[in-house]
């Protein structure tokens, strides 16, 4: 066996260092909060490597708070906030380590942690064992832990001793197990759950994990696979049967298809047949029609002739009457004097357009001077329009000139050239000062603009706060600032002296700002930095041509120390700035407010809130433009904002004024006098209207003559003139009729030879062409052509044919495509269906056919012989590997129970003793009757007549719950409910009921599980403790007979287990310890010392003496008050 035999705890909690030895059976004790369930813990975390700290204090809170940092940093109280005080910080290590001894080969070894706590930062550790027992150094080097690092170099260094660090809490846990004698996980469950000897109040489950040592699921993987693979040949075959319905179906389409199509055939070739016929019968039509034209071309040719003739004696006759017309002398006078009267007219229709051109000449120019005049008084310079009213009036003159007047002698004389260059004279002067007013206009409104640019600049710089300073101030200001921070490495302030003070009483404001005027821009800098300041002034002041800007040495003032005279008005600066204060003071401190102008007198020097100022005897009004804008105070970037929108707002409305004048002028300058050439044109333009009034007289001379003249005779012929040429006229319109007839029937013919009948006979080839290759020349030989013949004989023409068939024959297209889509959509599904590639538009059936033939005389055959084969293996694996399996399970359990009881048997528990039972769950005994059924050991099987008929149910069921479900067809919820059905069926514990009787000396039994919630504490911890007992002989495996597999750990530690117990529970608990070999580690308060310490081999006393813990071992008998420890028994548990 292998046993603790000593605990090394360094920096834990309120322990320093301690060394406790362990016995056998050790009795753990000392007041509450003493620290007890320090130590406890420490066992915990290294017997369960889990640094979590879940189960730190756990029998005395389920609900406890402490960690593994408070643990390593000793945690004493918290600080009133959100932290706590602690023991240790900084840099240290924490050790806990523990000594076994294995008896059966007689050597030691120990596994422990060390941690390394870095101040606030998380602590790290490493699991270790050593192959010796405790070292003599017990870790301290230089009366200091040694951290992980210095340990490891120090075992290297040595090499004395075998060890091991473990990488990860896991594999710590594996290598404790193998070192504690192989033991499975269970341990660590078992052993966490005893310490805090929580209630077991599910008794059932408790056996079940921890006293049985049973597998609770048996792997039915591969019979699932199996089974599924039996139900997917079902599901194939299945498909199988479907494909061959559905293939069985697709054929049937396609005859349905093929009867159609033949239908369609036939009407489709009477409709071709009886169009190649229409055709022939159109070609002998065309070639009648061109034989009945060519007579008739034959009887116009006669007529023409005939036509002919007639114009030919009407021309003759014209001739002669038109010789004897114009050879007459009254003819010849009258066309003389019509051809004068021609010229005369052409002559007076030029100059009218002369004349009506010159008039519009003459009135736009003058209405467009008295608009030019008229907008220039009302617009530009009324108080100047009186000096151009000579020529308002004659552009009025101009403007009312009318083409009618041109031809009067008066008014020609009156435009004569003089008049005109005058007129000139008068619009260049006029022009001249328009051209003065329009540059200067630009001028101003550029000059606007410019300046509203610059408003809109400043407005928007001031709402930043940017107030507009001059550039040079601001450059220097910038240029000192620079400097001063290269040179002094830190940023100097350089302050403008009106942005460091305010104004107490606004109606001071204009004085203040008037009297300062160009000192309130001057710079301030602390006096310390004067002179290096000034250097930077001096030596740009030329280059960047700094003038006139004030640098004021504060230091020199502050030593000049200005007084202040009561009313001056540095009363009204207010400034927190000591600089700006003792400069306000020297400029102000002397100049006395005065209300009125009349006490100005009194004073050397004194201003009045509207700016006069009297110094040095003299009174002067300050210029208001110095206090327009401005700059002093918080308010004056609000009031400069005022001012300058104002300025701005009248700056836009004298904008907008200017432009309306500027376009006016524009307008203005774009008129032209009058030039030499439009003068010339005016004068010659008169000169030729001078002939005007001779023409018109001679216009009229002419007229009179030719209307004195007898016309009667030239009529008279002109009358048999008209006659003949009407004749003419109509005999000639006879004979173009004649030839148009004639053209008409030759176009006709022309187009019936060339046109009609080469077009007819293509499309007679078209539908010979179209018979020939859509229809089997066998085909109309024995049915086409009869059935053409029949329908002619039956109807008499192929028109009617046509007419019959026509919509026949798209009914019959269309049920014929119809049964094809049906055909197609059928194949097209089977494809998708079935994830097939076949050409769902192919005419034939053909691939279809053959897989139909293929599935249903082949495949469906084979299915059906592997479905049979796969079901009787499916079968055989259920018994085999399900049903034999659980068997196996309930008979191990059975007997791990009996093994138990027999332990138990001779074990009194005071006047009780105890043992294990195992029954069938009555709500599944008709599956634990078929599992553990003898006939399956007599040679029957699972499936055998008789044992189907005895247990057909339950077998049904039990197959239904695991395996006879189709897995791929199941929802979510389904699939979640099969597995819990093969979690719960395939578990032997289902099938079964456990439970822990107890049975008095009279012989009365009683079960845990009826009466866990009716006894007292005490008489309920018994039976608790015997089931973990139990638990842990199975998982020590205490009842192996052979040395080499139970060499096993046997230590148990309950903390606070016998609380509730009285003397003789505990006296029997104590004994049962013994009675298995355990080593334990029983804890418990002081109050059970009397009850426990008498029974075991060592007690532990943990005291707590200013805020260390100690551990002492003492003999309780002689013990009389554990407060007043004799110095004797202050002995500690190891060395």
């Amino acid at each position: 066996m292998k046993l603790l035999q000593k605990l090394l705890l360094i920096n834990w909690h309120y322990i320093e260092r301690e060394l406790i030895e362990f016995s056998g059976i050790n009795f753990l004790t000392g007041k509450n909060a003493s620290g007890k369930s320090t130590i406890i813990d420490a066992l915990q975390l290294l017997f369960l490597g889990d640094t979590s700290g879940n189960f730190f204090n756990k029998a005395a809170n389920d609900y406890s708070q402490r960690t593994l940092k408070g643990y390593l940093r000793g945690e004493v109280a918290d600080d009133g906030g959100t932290g706590f005080i602690y023991l240790r910080d900084g840099v240290f290590s924490s050790y806990i380590v523990a000594e076994f001894f294995d008896t059966i080969k007689k050597k030691s070894f120990c596994f422990g942690v060390v941690f390394d706590v870095y101040g606030e930062d998380n602590p790290t550790h490493k699991f270790f064992l050593l192959e010796a027992p405790l070292p003599e150094h017990q870790f301290i080097l230089n009366n200091t832990p040694m951290d992980y690092h210095t340990l490891r170099n120090h075992l290297n260094s040595t090499g004395k001793i075998k060890y091991q660090f473990f990488d990860s809490n896991r594999s710590y846990r594996e290598s404790f197990l193998g070192k504690m004698g192989g033991l499975n996980n269970k341990f660590f469950t078992l052993f966490k759950k005893a310490v805090p000897f929580s209630p077991i109040m599910d008794i059932e489950k408790f056996i079940c994990e921890f006293v049985c040592d049973v597998s609770n699921r048996i792997d039915i993987s591969d019979m699932q696979a199996n089974i599924r693979h039996y139900k997917q040949l079902e599901l194939e075959a299945g498909f199988v049967k479907e494909r061959i319905e559905r293939l069985t179906v697709i054929s049937a389409k396609y005859q349905d298809y093929l009867i159609e199509k033949g239908r369609l055939l036939q009407q489709s070739y009477l409709m071709d047949r009886a169009q190649l016929q229409e055709s022939v019968d159109r070609i002998d039509a065309l070639r009648e029609a061109i034989r009945q034209n060519n007579e008739k071309m034959v009887s116009l040719a006669a007529q023409l002739e005939k036509k002919e003739q007639e114009i030919k004696k009407l021309d003759e006759k014209r001739d002669r009457l038109l010789k004897e017309k114009f050879e007459s002398d009254l003819y010849k006078k009258t066309e003389s004097l019509k051809k004068q009267l021609d010229d005369l007219t052409a002559q007076l229709k030029q100059l009218d357009g002369v004349r009506q051109g010159l008039a519009d000449l003459i009135t736009r120019t003058g209405n467009t001077w008295k608009k030019a005049l008229k907008d220039y008084a009302k617009h530009i310079a009324p108080e100047k329009a009186h000096a151009y009213a000579s020529l308002q009036r004659e552009a009025a003159d101009l403007s009312g000139i009318k083409p009618d007047g041109l031809i009067c002698p008066e008014t020609q004389r009156e435009l004569d050239a003089e008049r005109l260059q005058e007129i000139r004279s008068q619009m260049k002067a006029f022009r001249n000062e328009v051209d003065a007013l329009y540059f200067d206009t630009r001028s101003r409104l550029e000059a606007a603009r410019k300046r509203a640019t610059e408003l809109a600049s400043e407005i928007a710089n001031l709402k930043k706060g940017i107030k507009p300073y001059d550039a040079k101030l601001l450059e220097l200001r910038r240029e000192i600032k620079n400097k001063l921070q290269q040179q002094y490495g830190q940023e100097v302030p350089v302050e403008i002296f009106c942005e460091l003070i305010e104004v107490r009483d606004k109606r001071w404001q204009d004085a203040l700002e008037g009297y300062l005027h160009t000192q309130k821009f001057y710079l301030l800098v602390p006096p310390e930095y004067f002179v290096a300041a000034l250097k930077v002034y001096d030596r740009l002041k030329f280059e960047r041509q700094f003038y006139d800007i004030g640098l004021v040495d504060i230091g020199k003032l502050q030593e000049l120390n200005p007084k202040v005279k009561k009313g001056s008005l540095a009363e009204e600066v207010v400034t927190d700035n000591p600089y700006a204060r003792v400069f306000a003071d020297y400029l102000l401190g002397r100049v006395i407010k005065c209300e009125r102008v009349e006490d100005l007198r009194q004073y050397r020097t004194a201003i009045t809130p509207t700016g006069m100022l009297y110094h040095n005897f003299t009174a002067r009004q300050i210029n208001p433009d110095r206090w327009k804008v401005p700059y002093i105070g918080k308010q004056a970037v609000k009031k400069q904002i005022e001012i300058k929108e104002q300025e701005l707002a009248g700056l836009n409305q004298e904008i907008r004024k200017g432009e309306f004048r500027f376009e006016v002028l524009e307008g203005l300058k774009e008129i032209d006098p009058l030039g030499d050439d439009t003068i010339a044109h005016i004068t010659g333009s008169l000169q030729q209207l001078r002939t005007y009034q001779d023409l018109v007289g001679e216009r009229r001379q002419v007229q009179e003559a030719l209307e004195r003249i007898d016309l009667s005779y030239l009529e008279k012929l002109d009358r048999e003139i008209e006659e003949v040429e009407k004749r003419r006229t109509a005999v000639e319109e006879q004979r173009e009729q004649l030839k148009r007839e004639n053209n008409k029937l030759e176009y006709e013919n022309n187009a019936i030879r060339e046109e009609k009948i080469p077009a007819e006979e293509s499309r007679r080839a078209d539908c010979k062409q179209r018979i020939d290759e859509k229809y089997d020349a066998g085909w109309i030989r024995e049915t086409g052509e009869p059935r053409f013949l029949k329908e002619m004989e039956k109807r008499g023409s192929p028109r009617k044919i046509i007419e019959a068939f026509h919509s026949q024959l798209e009914r019959t297209k269309n049920q014929a495509e119809r049964k094809w889509q049906e055909l197609v959509r059928a194949r097209s599904d089977y494809n998708r269906d079935y994830k097939m590639s076949y050409d769902i538009n192919l005419p034939e059936n053909t691939p279809f056919d053959e897989e139909l033939t293929e599935l249903r005389d082949t495949h469906l055959a084979e299915y059906e012989a592997k479905i049979k084969d796969a079901r009787e293996k499916a079968q055989k694996q259920f018994q085999e590997d399900f049903i034999s399996k659980l068997k196996q399970n309930i008979d191990t359990v059975r007997g791990q129970i009996e093994e138990l009881n027999d332990a138990l048997k001779n074990v009194a528990f005071g006047r009780e003793s105890y043992r294990f039972e195992i029954k069938p769950n009555p709500n599944y005994k008709r599956f634990y009757d078929m599992i553990t059924d003898s006939m399956l050991l007599e040679g029957y099987n699972l499936f055998s007549q008789a044992f189907q008929a005895k247990h057909r149910d339950a077998i049904d069921e039990l197959f239904k719950q695991i395996v006879d479900v189709g897995e791929g067809d199941l929802s979510a919820d389904q699939r979640a409910e099969l597995e819990r059905n093969i979690e719960k069926f395939t578990d032997y514990r289902t099938y079964l009921q456990f439970d822990l009787i107890s049975k008095d000396e009279s012989g009365r039994e009683s079960r845990l599980s009826k009466t866990i919630t009716k006894k007292s504490g005490g008489e309920t911890q018994t039976p608790f403790y015997i089931s973990v007992l139990a638990s842990f002989v199975r998982v020590y495996r205490l009842q192996q007979r052979y040395r080499n597999k139970n060499n096993t750990l046997r230590l148990i530690v309950f903390d606070e287990a016998f609380n509730k117990m009285d003397h003789q529970r505990i006296q029997e608990s104590i004994k049962l310890l013994r009675s298995f070999g355990l080593q334990a580690v029983i804890c418990a308060p002081t109050e059970k010392i009397g009850d426990i310490a008498p029974l075991v081999d060592r007690t532990l006393c943990v005291t707590r003496l200013n805020n260390i813990t100690v551990v002492r071992a003492f003999d309780p008998r002689k013990l009389e008050d554990e407060d007043e420890l004799p110095e004797r028994y202050h002995q500690p548990a190891a060395r």
